[in-house]
């Protein structure tokens, strides 16, 4: 059945209608949602991080994501790890209140220090193939050139310490710590107006089309 402009628009008018006709309805489903969400919010308790501090030169050396591999599970890039490059970064997890800081500091020193270790081996491949294995003709080239000064440089840096540096603890920086994290109790109060509200204009529709109906299949129906 073909449906003109001015029925959708008389279409898109009944439900506005129906929906203030509902407003009530609406509004209080939408309260009951609001102090349900209340209810449930006053059940949510502060949750705990260790953030650990890593100190370096990076230089956008360090992979964030290999650093993850490495610590597993639970572990996060805190958030002053990008966009800006800096010396201290931090990596995050979340803990128990009170818990004890320490292993947290020697999991992710170890962790950097494997990163490391795995880079310089890297380092020295990559060095022993550009000028053991290639051709001469090849080892000429500017390229290579530039990759064998860039290789040294960086060689020079995990030497010195500049690379990957090392995790701080608490007495070396004030990042590393246990801190709170407040529940989000604005999210609950959010998403339970919102389904409230829905929910009410969900009904106020379905009453307003039911109604409809059964007028429809009266006026239908022979006299």
């Amino acid at each position: 059945m073909y449906v003109g402009k001015d029925s959708e628009e008389l279409s898109i008018i009944d439900v506005v209608l129906a929906l203030w006709r509902g407003k009530f309805v609406i509004l209080g489903i939408t309260v009951i949602a609001l102090i349900a969400g209340a209810g449930f919010a006053s059940l949510q308790k502060d949750s705990y991080q260790v953030s650990v501090a890593i100190h370096s030169d990076f230089g956008g050396s360090l992979d964030g994501g290999v650093l993850l591999a490495e610590l597993g599970p639970g572990w996060a890039l805190g958030a002053n790890w990008l966009p800006v490059p800096k010396k201290v970064r931090t990596v995050v997890a979340p803990v128990s209140e009170g818990a004890d800081i320490s292993p947290y500091v020697t999991e992710v020193s170890q962790a950097v220090n494997r990163v490391a270790e795995r880079q310089e081996k890297l380092t020295e491949i990559q060095k022993d193939v550009l000028t053991e294995r290639l051709p001469y003709a090849m080892r000429d080239s500017d390229s290579l050139a530039v990759t064998l000064f860039n290789l040294e440089v960086y060689s020079a840096r995990v030497e010195a310490g500049q690379v990957f540096g090392k995790a701080l603890g608490p007495e070396e920086s004030d990042m590393t710590g246990i801190s709170t994290i407040p529940a989000r109790t604005d999210r609950i109060f959010l998403l339970a107006a919102v389904v409230g509200f829905g929910l009410g204009c969900f009904i106020v529709l379905a009453g307003h089309a039911v109604t409809n109906y059964r007028r429809w299949k009266k006026a239908s129906q022979p006299a």
